[in-house]
């Protein structure tokens, strides 16, 4: 019995203390559709701030799910505007890491826009850039990309989900609300996350869940082991079992 105790308070303080926390998908990828022209069909808006041109200054998504995670990879779904394509453009964007006003925080890379097709000209009207790089995401930053040129020309970025809880965002500094719900084209990926401290944080519903199995099993063991267990106990466990299972439904209830 002791040696199972032992077994399970082990298990439990890895659940508590060494468990990663992941965003909702990792890879998280929403990528566009290869039918259908997407980047002339599913476009959100198109980014070069020059006043000649009247785009945004930042095109990105924000989601707390990424808070405390560290970005390993940025892959965005992009064409040019129909139009301003230039295949002997030597301008570049910049993939990487933003405030929600377009201050870049940590680059990851560049592309180069004339390689990007115009929307409409083909039946996949887009082409994915990548860059890499590491960085642990804070509160309120965008994954995304800018571009700022002097010449005709605009990227266009596309939304591909009203469902997900994150917001894409396109700047028009200074930023009161510069964001709506959903997901930019691409796919970002997630290395080793920052080690989560010993209070509950996005896992709490799942640290209950934990707690809740861990207290059942040994009260099993223990009534398999000794039948005439004192009633105080088997009362206090099950106490303990129903209150956890209603922390349960209230932190599952409000995502937690």
């Amino acid at each position: 019995m002791k040696k199972i105790i032992r077994i399970l308070t082990f298990v439990l303080m890895i659940t508590l203390f060494v468990a990663p926390v992941f965003a909702d998908e990792n890879p998280y990828s929403h990528e566009a559709s290869i039918i259908g022209m997407a980047c002339q069909n599913t476009w959100f808006d198109y980014v070069n701030p020059n006043p000649a041109v009247g785009g945004s200054a930042l095109g990105g998504e924000q989601y707390s799910g990424f808070d405390g995670l560290t970005v390993t990879s940025i892959s965005l779904d992009l064409c040019a505007q129909q139009g301003l394509g230039n295949p002997s453009s030597t301008d570049i964007g910049t993939i990487g890491i933003f405030d929600i006003n377009g201050n870049l925080l940590n680059s990851f890379g560049t592309f180069n826009y004339a390689s990007l097709p115009e929307d409409g000209t083909a039946a996949q009207d887009w082409i994915t850039v990548s860059a890499t790089g590491s960085y642990v995401m804070q509160s309120d930053d965008v994954i995304g990309f800018t571009f700022t040129t002097p010449n005709q020309e605009a990227v266009r970025f596309m939304k591909t989900s009203d469902t997900t809880s994150a917001s894409i965002v396109d700047s028009y500094p200074p930023c009161g609300s510069c964001s709506s719900n959903g997901a930019i084209a691409g796919t970002f990926l997630f290395g080793s996350p920052t080690p989560p401290g010993p209070t509950p944080s996005g896992q709490a519903s799942a640290v209950v869940g934990v707690l809740m199995a861990l207290i059942i099993i040994a009260l099993a063991v223990a009534l398999f082991e000794q039948p005439e267990l004192p009633t105080v106990v088997i009362k206090t466990a099950i106490t303990a079992i129903v209150i956890l299972g209603i922390i349960f439904v209230v932190f599952s209830a409000v995502g937690l």
